[in-house]
Parts: C-alpha cells; structure tokens; sequence
C-alpha cells in the first residue's frame, strides 16, 4: 500500500512546487500609462550604440571633510568597465579609480594608499559621499538614465515629472524638458522616501552623433557633490582591458 501512495506523493509535490515556481517567477502586474511608456521607451533608446566613451574636462568633489576642484579624465567600456583619473593644475596625477567589472582599484599617488576590494555599491560613497552605484555611474557617463524596476511609471499631472513607485513606496522621479522626451534631472529614493541623490544635467550637445551632457552633477540633501563639466567626448573610443586595471606600485601602501 506504502508503495502505491508514493507515485502519488511524487506527482502532488511536482505539481504543487511547480504551482509555486511559477507563482514566484510571475512578474508585476504593470501600471504604465500611454505618455509615460512613451518617455520610457525613449529612454532605452538614448547611445543604444555607444559601447566605450572618454572624456576629458574638470571635475568637483565637495564633502563635510573636503573640497576638491581639479582636471579629470575618464574612460567607461560598457557594460561595466570605468577608469577615472584626477591631475593637479600642472597635470600631475593626483588619484586613480577604476574597475574591471570584479575589482576596484583606487590609488593615491600624492601619499601612495593604496585600495583593492571586490566591486560593491558602497564603495562610491567612501570617495564621494555619494550612495550612487557603479552601475548608475557608467550609464551616467555614457549618456544613460538609470531606470529603476517598477510596478507604475504616471506622470504627476500637468507635469513633465515621470514618478516610478514599487508596490508601496517612491523609487524615482525623472524630470523631462517639455518634449517629455529628453531628461534633464533625475532623483533617486530610499526605502523612507527619502532622497539618496539627484543627477541634472546641463548644456547637452550631439558628439559622433550621440547627445552627451556637458555638465553632470551630482548630489544629495546633505551638501554632498560630484560635478564633471566636459570639455571633450570621444564616443567608441578604443580602450585596451588593461587601462581598467591599477597595479600596485613597488612604494605604495596597501589599505584595507
């Protein structure tokens, strides 16, 4: 008898655990309204064929404890690859920050700290105060907006302000210029609502063909700021594997 109710056993618990395969891996019943898939779909279009990108100009770096304002340089190889560099007014390297897609490289070549960790979305904010990721970083760069998962994308009424929410909470707000085709600024939410950091961008002009911003500047409610001001794009620049990659020199100090 024992061995009769086994194929049953076997063939309920297929079924019940393939019911709950299923039920997990159903997706969000999506909430879309006409113009906002519109401004949406637009989005994912924006330097679809951009696959590298350097840049050159000036950067700033405002935090409680420092103030930077110095010439930068930057080199992005999607779908995760970036190296940026930081010179003094006379061009002397003053920092290098990269990665490789699996490692993070940060070296100080003023005192020779040195820094290797596994890339992780905190480690931004330990140079800039920021919590931005690498991954909104180097859409950033590219030309890119981060879009957050969803459950709706409305815009506020009689607004050029597309708002993405979860199931309970506020995830991003996108700001359009009127053609509700062409973001301007960008804000990123916690899970209390409250603001991680917003992204505006200013002076966009057209390089090889990509719309590419001429500042990009990011900050938080807490006097935060990150601000790049391009002088030059060259989008699809060759870029060789090792430039994503800092070695440690023979003087420099490791830090944990």
């Amino acid at each position: 008898m024992k061995a009769a109710v086994w194929p049953v056993v076997l063939i309920v618990s297929v079924i019940f655990f393939s019911s709950c395969a299923s039920f997990k891996e159903k997706p969000y019943t999506l909430y879309i309204g006409e113009d906002a898939q519109q401004s949406l779909d637009a989005i994912k279009k924006m330097n679809v064929g951009l696959l590298s990108i350097k840049g050159i100009g000036n950067v700033k770096i405002i935090n409680a404890d420092f103030y930077l304002s110095s010439r930068f340089a930057w080199a992005v190889s999607n779908p995760d690859r970036i190296r940026m560099n930081i010179f003094d007014v006379s061009g002397k390297p003053l920092a290098t920050a990269a990665s490789d897609g699996n490692r993070f490289y940060f070296l100080s070549h003023t005192d020779q700290q040195f820094y290797e960790k596994t890339v992780s979305s905190g480690i931004l904010k330990r140079l800039i105060s920021i919590p931005i990721s690498f991954e909104d970083v180097l859409l950033l760069f590219s030309g890119r907006i981060p879009v957050r998962d969803h459950y709706s994308a409305t815009f506020e009424p009689d607004s050029e302000i597309l708002i993405l929410s979860g199931r309970t909470r506020l995830l991003e707000k996108i700001y359009f210029e009127s053609d509700k085709m062409t973001p301007r600024k960008i804000e990123m939410f916690g899970r209390d609502d409250a603001l991680r950091y917003r992204v505006q961008f200013e002076k966009n002009s057209v390089f090889d063909g990509f719309g590419l911003p001429g500042i990009i500047a990011i900050s938080d409610d807490n006097g935060n700021l990150f601000r790049i001001q391009v002088d030059r794009y060259w989008p699809n620049a060759s870029v060789s594997d090792s430039v994503f990659i800092v070695e440690q020199p023979e003087a420099a100090v490791f830090e944990n």
